[in-house]
């Protein structure tokens, strides 16, 4: 895993938490001062992550019709294979772990927490960070 640092990360949930659409989005700068923005587009726990040079967490959110086909093409082009937490939560091994824990946690908690969660982390290193376990991984331990 690279040295990435946190600069920004935004939620947005729809109003059915229990069922729908849960985006979150990590801004992040890498060793060469490159932006790179991951987004974790959740749709009833099922996760789709994604890797841009822009945020598209408005884009996905909203939805709109003159957008499908670059949301189309965003989902195909998903950075996992994989579509259940606990695969992706398992593999320490990937380079993108972090990330993917990360997102997870913001999509995944109870909205003070998150709001509290990304206050703490902005302008931190990701591999410098604690990032709380989810319900998944807390699932996974009793398991």
């Amino acid at each position: 895993m690279s040295h990435l640092k946190i600069i920004d990360a935004k939620y947005k949930a729809g109003d059915d938490i229990d069922f729908g659409t849960v985006i979150g989005e990590l801004k992040v700068e890498d060793e060469k001062g490159n932006i790179i923005y991951y987004t974790n587009d959740e749709f009833d726990s099922c996760p789709t992550f994604l890797k841009t040079d822009k945020s598209v967490l408005d884009m996905l959110f909203n939805n709109n019709p003159e957008d499908e086909e670059k949301i189309q093409d965003l989902l195909d082009n998903s950075i996992n294979n994989v579509f259940e937490y606990e695969s992706l939560l398992s593999d320490k091994e990937n380079p993108l772990f972090l990330v993917y824990r990360y997102l997870t946690y913001l999509v995944r908690s109870e909205k003070d927490k998150t709001e509290q969660f990304i206050k703490n982390t902005i302008g931190k290193y990701i591999d410098e960070i604690t990032i709380p376990k989810c319900d998944i991984e807390e699932d996974m331990e009793d398991d």
